[in-house]
């Protein structure tokens, strides 16, 4: 069954967000922006050199931006189960699972996880939800819980925004406002934009990530270097065709006069890749550049940048967000997510892949098991369920080039440790698959997106 506040409790310790001396009197909005596939490394304000982000930079200058910000998975339903429930993909199960033929091998978010969209609507707050992402935060994966408005479509932000403001015109409450961004994300935005490339990015439909596929998933040779630009010159743009709109998002606050009564979080649920360890855009493993992603929060009302390395992850967002709020509503909500940055291990998880990648003949044999990535800077251990274990020391080998299981197997022990200590904490995870059907609409937008094969 699923329980919502019913008590307050005290807080057990400060979480790292709004001082409490800086906290608002009263409930403030909160706007959860997430731009899905942008890795951290493609953002100026992360030091990319490129200027894809001008807008997201800007806010970044009155924000607290996290240095070491991680995912929880490198797809979208166990990344956003993990910010909307405070769990990790083991505990809340909405993850792939091991299948032995091609059928949908995904289980949605079990309706008894308690979700931040339906605590804060205890609290008085109005819920809204406008997802372009029409695969896989579509309804059947159970990621509307607690939301008065889930709106799907999957359009360009310029669109999407139509319909953010006018909900926005709307509201008559404290709200929280989640946008999911799909710009940057197959078929990639490729708008042209003559200040950032030219000539400009091809726009293709996904033939050149398809090219791209079919030269790296194999997993016998590397991606050849012009492809890899032509592939990243279209991502890049979409990430500037995104930063543009959410510019305007920002813009619509501003002028909303809201500015000093909203939380403001830019994310991603994920990376993607470009033939790194020869792979392609994501969900296949747990290396960085699926799992590095920003994390920009400003509170109501800051006018100065911040800088944190505490190490955080997707199901640190809840608890991150509650301390932006008001003492009172902490103390309410922080029973009902506990994990707290820097009091915990930081773990990735990725189970097997989606099917139609599990059962390719060509590439299929390289996704046949479970990936478990645990941090302790600057020293990351990938636990694999096939034995093929890694550990990684990320400030000299940012690009895991190195592995350093056998040169350093007292680390590795430590790191394993930790992650069993942590995954049996978590108490039992979910053994029997709740599987769904695909159904036709839904099946069309998942191959409008890449996941099917039409």
């Amino acid at each position: 069954m699923k329980i919502l506040i019913l008590t307050a409790a005290l807080l057990a310790q400060c979480t790292p967000g709004a001082g409490l001396d800086d906290r608002p009197a009263e409930a403030p909005n909160i706007v959860l922006i997430v731009m899905d596939t942008v890795r951290s490394d493609h953002l100026g304000c992360y030091g990319y050199e490129r200027n894809t982000s001008p807008r997201i930079d800007a806010f970044a200058n009155s924000a607290t931006r996290y240095l070491n910000s991680v995912a929880a998975s490198p797809w979208t339903i166990p990344s956003h189960a993990s910010m909307f429930t405070g769990e990790p993909p083991y505990a809340h199960g909405a993850h792939t699972f091991e299948v032995d033929k091609p059928v949908n091998n995904v289980n949605p978010l079990a309706r008894d996880h308690v979700t931040l969209a339906e605590a804060l609507r205890e609290e008085g707050y109005q819920a809204g939800a406008f997802v372009a992402n029409a695969g896989f935060l579509a309804l059947d994966w159970q990621l509307d819980q607690g939301f008065d408005t889930y709106h799907v479509e999957f359009v360009w932000s310029d669109k999407l925004n139509e319909h953010v403001f006018s909900w926005l015109n709307r509201v008559d409450r404290p709200f929280f406002l989640f946008v999911n961004y799909i710009d940057a994300h197959r078929p990639y935005n490729t708008r042209p934009r003559p200040d950032l490339i030219d000539p400009p990015a091809v726009t293709d439909d996904g033939q050149l990530l398809d090219r791209l596929i079919g030269e790296v998933l194999p997993g016998e040779r590397d991606a050849s270097s012009g492809l890899v630009g032509q592939v990243i010159d279209q991502y890049d743009t979409g990430i500037a065709n995104l930063d543009e709109n959410i510019g305007e998002l920002l813009d619509r606050l501003s002028r909303s006069g809201l500015d000093d009564d909203t939380v403001i979080i830019i994310t991603s649920d994920h990376g993607e890749y470009f033939g790194e360890h020869r792979l392609v855009e994501h969900s296949k493993d747990v290396y960085q550049e699926a799992l590095n992603v920003p994390l920009l929060i400003r509170s109501a009302g800051q006018q100065r940048a911040r800088v944190v390395d505490t190490p955080v992850v997707s199901y640190d967002l809840p608890r991150l967000i509650a301390s932006e709020l008001t003492v009172e509503l902490e103390e309410r909500l922080a029973p009902l997510f506990p994990s707290v940055p820097g009091e915990h291990p930081i773990v990735s998880e990725n189970y097997f892949t989606r099917f139609p990648d599990l059962f390719n003949p060509r590439w299929g044999h390289r996704f046949q098991r479970i990936r478990r990535a645990v941090f302790d800077w600057p020293f990351k251990l990938i636990q694999s369920s096939d034995g093929r274990s890694e550990l990684y020391a990320l400030d000299d080998d940012p690009t895991e080039a190195n592995n350093l299981i056998d040169a350093k197997t007292k680390v590795a022990k430590r790191l394993a440790e930790t992650l069993d200590r942590y995954l049996q904490a978590q108490g039992q995870p979910m053994t029997e698959p709740n599987r769904i059907p695909i159904a036709p609409d839904l099946r069309k937008k998942l191959e409008a997106l890449g996941y099917l094969e039409p």
